[in-house]
């Protein structure tokens, strides 16, 4: 299995591999626009002087910087404010990232002064000439520039060298290379770059052996069911029966996990994610805890909630981004995606950085970790210093993405250590010894009180509008099944009251809902693991300034945090069976879970848990003694919190003003487990009856991925099969009642009698001229039809409307092969219709879609 492993190393691609030589050329470059070279003694005599002059005007607190230009940070944070407050306001056309940005603008026009300060402005246009690539070229050796490798150790090494060429972190020009050296190290280092003061080691303190050996060897049923297991009695799995070692600051030691542990010493590595469905994010938490391991304190965070006009600052960044849709960054990077692509962006905005990009993807698609590829491309034109190549981790790969995370990881780690080395007399934490908890729960003894969970989620007077903090908690009124009683699927037609509550809302946007576990789960995820479900207790952090959950009240009760925030019906990743098998008194369970969780059991585990889609619920009953010994405080390490589910809206204010609409697909399918496995929202959805008594869904609204064109004569070209119709029946609903008539919408399903959506709705809109409606039902003829199909039949009508009217065409719905077979059909449409060339006809979609003119919103 290892070598199999180490046989996939080989996904690890460098995206740049055709811009070397211009990297090149552009390194001769600053080199040539360097000063003369000096003597080595007037080289100190200037160090000298400049370092004395810099401390005098330090001193009077002189404000030299405003005689010398404006800092790169101070022209980020003024194209921050320029942006209203959020980086990267400004619309992006297309997918390439590319941006106009206007002559004058706030920020590019002090970008503009400040290169041509330098001599730098010239090479700035010189990187900007692809930025669109991001298709990954053969593996070959990265170039290494000496000023990233210097100077970077933890303790004790030189700080590192400037570039030598001019530099626009420094308000005055540069001096030459040797002077700049010889200030360098005549000056203290900066407090974000240079190196952390040595530690003192401490003595390793005796431990008791782990785990504990026990002799006795009753035989009992495999906790999992495949593998045969020798158990130790019930009274093993007794919580705290055996004190657990976790590891500290500074070294590791035996304690109990409730104590609260002295903070590390300050950051040095920073881990920025973009995560839609949360594997980036427990990727970038799996790499926060291997940092931690090395004793290095790890920032982890959502690329939008950090300031990226910080970024200049960060010496080491890891950077961790999923592909979403059709080559789309995830919703929370899309801030930072379109602030990167700035063209005013300097050149050696980031020369100061060391990076290494993780991406996330699907093979299965046409644009594979587009993002990631794009990215690491975009971040050495800034003039950041790549670790590795990419990594591209693939879903479709028999054994996950972490196929190729792992040896990934395994050279991470090696050039991380290079630079930030472990003190001296300490070693890395063992995999098998828990790090510390993120919080503590301090139970309360007091009778529970009166409720406050309800008065945390509903609050007072709802913010306008309502955000996932403080959600609308809005009156169903209707929950119906559109789809006929023989139908394979149960889809809902779901009607929420949003009176008084802020909410507004346009045609493509998208209404968020925040789901909980059902009763049954509750009580048998807390019969598990021994807790009392009206227990009260209050959260603490272990570390100072830690941010604590927010959708958590405080005190909070054992039953609001598993019915509301922990999400014991996921699929758990491998980080679970990790944490879970370092807490384990229990030798067999132990070594199963050690197995699952390390590199050459993620195949068994694959089998175990992802391919029948084992929850964690299921996988804690499956070992129970771990289980019962689980302490309280690392719930929240162990069990992701609820994630938000999207849906699209599929009615309009204009017709049903105060309400709002969503089709809902009940997702249930069978695996070989004998429980059929269910989605956790749909399910809830669909369980809860207005008819029965009051039900209140927390919800709130964004903008989706859909624009439609505000002019009156512009037509719309609508495919959606399916539940993917909901955002077009939106449309339609607005677009009438706002009097355009231009609308031309193709509809699959199978057939026509049992999940023909809106039917009667679609037929009185013929009837009245403001739609023309094309059908597709697959199963309703001996060969199957599908939406490209009637595509390419009225070929003729869909390329007037494109080439003629200038229509926008929109497409919604599964993401796994219908954007592709649609995009092909048009491409079809294109070449027999408008005569064009393969090429050209592919010319003419991506102008479309630069252009907003082909846009689309799929999920998986």
């Amino acid at each position: 299995m290892e070598s199999s492993l180490s046989g996939h190393s080989a996904r690890l691609v460098d995206p740049a591999g055709a811009d070397h030589e211009q990297l090149q050329e552009n390194e001769d470059w600053r080199r040539d626009q360097a000063e003369p070279e000096l003597p080595s003694l007037l080289h100190q005599l200037l160090a000298q002087q400049h370092f004395e002059n810099k401390l005098e005007a330090k001193n009077r607190e002189d404000p030299e910087e405003a005689e010398h230009g404006q800092p790169l940070l101070s022209v980020l944070e003024e194209a921050h404010r320029h942006d209203g407050g959020e980086v990267g306001a400004e619309p992006v056309s297309g997918e390439e990232g590319h941006e106009h940005v206007p002559p004058g603008e706030a920020g590019g026009q002090a970008v503009h002064t400040q290169c041509q300060q330098h001599g730098e402005h010239q090479q700035g246009q010189q990187v900007y000439e692809d930025l669109e690539g991001g298709e990954a070229q053969p593996l070959h050796q990265l170039p290494e520039r000496k000023e990233h490798r210097a100077g970077r150790a933890r303790a004790g090494a030189q700080p590192r060298a400037p570039p030598t060429g001019p530099r626009l972190f420094s308000p005055r020009a540069p001096l030459a290379p040797a002077a700049a050296n010889e200030r360098q190290r005549a000056a203290p280092p900066a407090p974000a770059l240079g190196p952390s003061p040595p530690r003192t080691s401490r003595p390793r303190p005796e431990t008791q052996r782990w785990p504990p050996t026990d002799a006795r060897t009753g035989r009992t049923p495999c906790p999992v069911g495949r593998w045969p297991m020798t158990s130790l009695p019930a009274d093993a799995g007794r919580r705290k029966s055996e004190p657990v070692p976790i590891a500290c600051s500074g070294s590791w030691v035996q304690g109990s996990p409730g104590r609260r542990d002295a903070p590390m010493p300050s950051p040095r590595l920073l881990v920025l994610f973009g995560s839609q469905t949360g594997t980036a994010q427990d990727v970038s938490e799996r790499l926060g805890r291997e940092a931690r391991r090395r004793h290095l304190e790890c920032r982890v965070q959502a690329l939008d909630s950090y300031p990226v006009a910080n970024l200049i600052n960060e010496p080491l960044v890891i950077f961790v981004c999923a592909t979403t849709g059709q080559g789309d960054p995830p919703d929370n990077m899309k801030s930072f995606w379109r602030f990167i692509f700035r063209k005013n962006l300097p050149p050696t905005s980031l020369c100061q950085m060391d990076f290494a990009v993780l991406g996330l993807g699907d093979s299965s698609y046409a644009k594979f970790n587009f993002v990631a590829k794009k990215l690491h491309r975009r971040l050495l034109q800034l003039g950041g210093a790549a670790l590795l190549p990419v990594c591209l981790g693939d879903d479709q790969h028999e054994l996950g993405p972490d196929a190729a995370i792992d040896p990934w990881l395994h050279s991470l780690w090696e050039k991380v250590l290079e630079l930030l080395p472990v003190p001296l007399g300490l070693g890395v934490i063992p995999p098998e010894v828990p790090l510390p908890s993120k919080f503590t729960l301090r139970f309360l003894r007091e009778a529970p009180g009166p409720d406050s969970e309800e008065r945390h989620v509903a609050g007072t007077d709802p913010p306008s509008p309502p955000s996932e903090l403080q959600p609308f908690l809005a009156p169903m009124v209707a929950n119906q099944r559109v789809t006929g009683p023989s139908h394979f699927q149960d889809v809902r037609l779901i009607e929420f009251d949003i009176a008084g509550s802020g909410i507004s809302f346009v045609a493509g946007d998208v209404v968020l809902i925040q789901p909980e576990n059902t009763a049954r789960h509750v009580q048998q995820f807390c019969q598990v693991l021994g807790l009392d479900p009206d227990q009260r207790f209050v959260l603490q952090p272990r570390e100072s300034g830690a941010p604590h959950p927010e959708r958590l009240p405080q005190p909070c009760s054992v039953r609001h945090l598993v019915s509301k925030y922990l999400d014991v019906a996921s699929v758990p990743r491998r980080s679970f069976f990790e944490l879970l098998a370092c807490l384990s008194p229990h030798a067999l369970e132990r070594e199963k879970l050690l197995e699952l969780s390390s590199a050459a059991g993620q195949e068994a585990l694959h089998e175990y848990c992802t391919r029948p889609r084992r929850t964690a619920l299921e996988v804690l009953s499956d070992f129970p003694h771990t289980a019962a010994a689980v302490p309280p405080d690392y719930l929240l390490d162990l069990i992701p919190p609820i994630r938000p589910r999207a849906f699209s809206i599929a009615s309009s204010l204009l017709a049903r003003p105060a309400r709002l609409q969503i089709l809902v697909a009940v997702v249930q399918y069978q695996t070989r487990l004998k429980e059929p496995r269910r989605g956790l929202c749909s399910s809830w959805l669909a369980s809860l009856d207005p008819g029965q008594g009051p039900v209140r869904v927390p919800l709130w609204v964004r903008p989706g991925g859909l624009a439609f064109p505000q002019t009156p004569d512009t037509p719309v070209i609508m495919v959606g099969p399916g539940t993917g119709v909901a955002p077009f029946r939106a449309a339609v609903q607005e677009r009438v009642a706002q009097g355009q008539r231009g609308n031309l919408l193709f509809f699959g399903c199978r057939q026509r009698d049992q999940d023909f959506y809106w039917e009667a709705e679609w037929t009185e809109l013929e009837e009245r001229g403001c739609l023309t409606l094309v059908t597709a039902f697959s199963r309703e003829q001996e060969q199957k039809v599908y939406v490209q199909h009637r595509l390419r039949e009225r070929g003729p009508l869909v390329w007037e409307l494109l080439d003629r009217w200038g229509a926008c065409f929109y497409l919604a719905g599964n993401a796994k092969y219908m954007p592709a077979d649609v995009s092909a059909a048009l491409t079809s449409v294109f070449q027999e219709e408008g005569g064009l060339s393969g090429p050209d006809a592919a010319a003419y979609l991506a102008r479309l879609q630069r252009t907003q003119r082909f846009q689309t919103e799929t999920w998986a």
